[in-house]
């Protein structure tokens, strides 16, 4: 598992935040032609895990070109690291840009904190590496 960058809780139960391992990645199907959305650039994947229920979510936290701002997607369900792009739950094409250093940046983090109290984790902790 990855450094974890929060842990929360979700109905009670722990949930933990950090960058997806390429394991997780890999398990993620080969992408199909969609309609493209916009480009991510300085993103990061960033898996949700909830370990009592064996569930994981994959997102990307990065920048959007075309809305310029933080923006983080549905869960991936396909992606194709040949022609860096993804395609989430939502049935969103993006392309992938340049991948983050794994620090994130302020803004980034604040996104991503913003972006877990909206979908209902509590007690959010940020994790020292």
């Amino acid at each position: 598992m990855s450094n974890i960058l929060y842990m929360a809780s979700l109905d009670g139960k722990p949930v933990s935040i950090s960058h997806a391992t390429t394991t997780e990645l890999l398990s993620i199907p080969g992408i199909r032609i969609r309609e493209l959305v916009d480009k991510l650039e300085k993103w990061s994947p960033i898996a949700v895990r909830h370990p009592l229920e064996g569930k994981l979510q994959i997102r990307i936290l990065g920048w959007r070109t075309k809305l310029k701002r933080p923006w983080i997607t549905s869960p991936v369900v396909e992606i194709n690291f040949h022609q860096n792009s993804i395609i989430t739950r939502s049935g969103n094409f993006y392309k992938l840009g340049t991948r983050d250093n794994m620090t994130l940046d302020d803004e980034l983090r604040r996104h991503l904190v913003s972006a877990l109290a909206g979908w209902g984790l509590a007690d959010i902790a940020e994790r020292s590496f």
